[in-house]
């Protein structure tokens, strides 16, 4: 493991460079006084401290709603429709981290699922360190994820 600084003024920069690069990038934001994971423009959108947010980033990698595959009735063939963009979570929590490395183990032993895996070898984690836990009815200090799990591609301190 390497270590490099990255001045908090950079993060506009980094976030651009990801984004002309071809990178779909997504962070947490303020919406009506919570916060979400969802796309960004740009850095400013971004929120470095929030609390838990409404719903966490798995959306990106396990959606609600997903097109399995398509049919063509002509030919009566069958095509997965594997739907993978590159993509960028940004400043996911600690929590967030452990919960993604639990959705990898289930969807990637034993029976595949395909679709998971397109998007999840797509999808880099950018985390950021959670020094307190969001608030003082969080589980994270109890469950023992308040510390970063190994399985991140980048962890912003």
């Amino acid at each position: 493991m390497s270590f490099k600084v990255l001045p908090k003024g950079a993060l506009k920069t980094w976030v651009q460079r990801f984004q002309e690069r071809g990178f779909r990038v997504v962070a947490p934001k303020a919406f009506n006084g919570s916060f979400v994971f969802d796309e960004i423009q740009n850095a400013e959108e971004m929120v470095v401290e929030y609390p838990t947010t409404v719903l966490p980033p798995k959306k990106y990698l396990l959606p609600q709603r997903e097109e399995l595959f398509r049919f063509n009735t002509r030919t009566m063939e069958m095509q997965p429709a594997i739907d993978a963009q590159p993509t960028i979570i940004l400043g996911m929590h600690t929590c967030d981290l452990h919960a993604t490395v639990l959705l990898d183990e289930v969807n990637n032993n034993g029976f595949v699922d395909q679709h998971y895996k397109a998007r999840r070898d797509e999808t880099y984690l950018i985390s950021i360190e959670c020094h307190t836990p969001c608030t003082p009815n969080s589980f994270c200090k109890c469950m023992g994820t308040l510390t970063t799990p190994e399985k991140f591609d980048v962890h912003l301190v």
